[in-house]
């Protein structure tokens, strides 16, 4: 018996963290758990083929996918934003009037800086891809694309992480992630929606990177099974 037990604390222990992650766990868990993009088109490669393989970027964006649809089944129709960030469509949802002051201020400010900073990074990976480039091939196209957009990435996603994390201190010294654990808290229904929007936000960031990833991927698979395929120029 205590050798199942030993067992079994060793498999739990060597569990990836992304497994351990709660709607409780701070905004730091999940970018610690945040997968980075390849290093390189191989790389990308091998996280999508063979098929079928689920790649670490499906599961990152299932969890936060599943975390939100938990936060939008504990507040039913009192939150139409939370339902909405969840892919729900709610007809009679209420608009939550309930709300701290100060914490409100804080997460309008976060909102406004994060769609500055998603702005800049979207116009500045197409910028190069606005202008006449030189006639190149599908395949050529594709990986400067990929080589451009994470580049681009590594460079801006300090600042929209420390923005979130930024709002998630505001969040914990304001007592919210205590209000997060109790339903009869009167800012209940808007601890979920701030930490909804957070984890919302890191869904959208990382999608950028998994579809660079997922692109260059196909375009590989293609050029192995088909090289014609992907030789045609632009």
């Amino acid at each position: 018996m205590i050798r199942i037990i030993v067992l079994f604390l060793l498999v739990y222990i060597s569990l990836p963290a992304k497994a351990q992650l709660k709607i409780y766990s701070p905004i730091q868990a999940y970018f610690d758990d945040f997968p980075a993009s390849s290093v390189d088109p191989q790389g990308a490669y091998s996280m999508y083929y063979p098929k079928p393989k689920t790649s670490i970027h499906d599961q990152y964006q299932q969890l936060l996918k599943d975390h939100l649809s938990e936060m939008a089944g504990k507040v039913g129709t009192r939150s139409g934003i939370l339902n909405m960030m969840a892919g729900n469509f709610v007809d009679n949802y209420r608009v939550n009037a309930v709300k701290d002051k100060q914490i409100d201020a804080a997460f309008h400010l976060t909102e406004a800086q994060v769609k500055v900073l998603l702005d800049d990074l979207y116009k500045e990976s197409s910028a190069p891809f606005l202008q006449k480039l030189p006639r190149m091939t599908e395949y050529d196209h594709v990986l400067l694309k990929y080589d451009h957009a994470k580049k681009t990435f590594n460079t801006w996603f300090p600042k929209v992480k420390a923005a979130l994390l930024n709002l998630d201190d505001a969040f914990s010294k304001n007592g919210f992630d205590l209000a997060l654990k109790d339903s009869t808290h009167p800012y209940y229904v808007q601890a979920l929606e701030i930490k909804g929007y957070m984890l919302y936000k890191i869904k959208e960031i990382h999608h950028y990177i998994a579809s660079n990833d997922e692109v260059v991927a196909n375009i590989l698979e293609r050029a192995r099974k088909s090289p014609a395929s992907v030789k045609s120029k632009y």
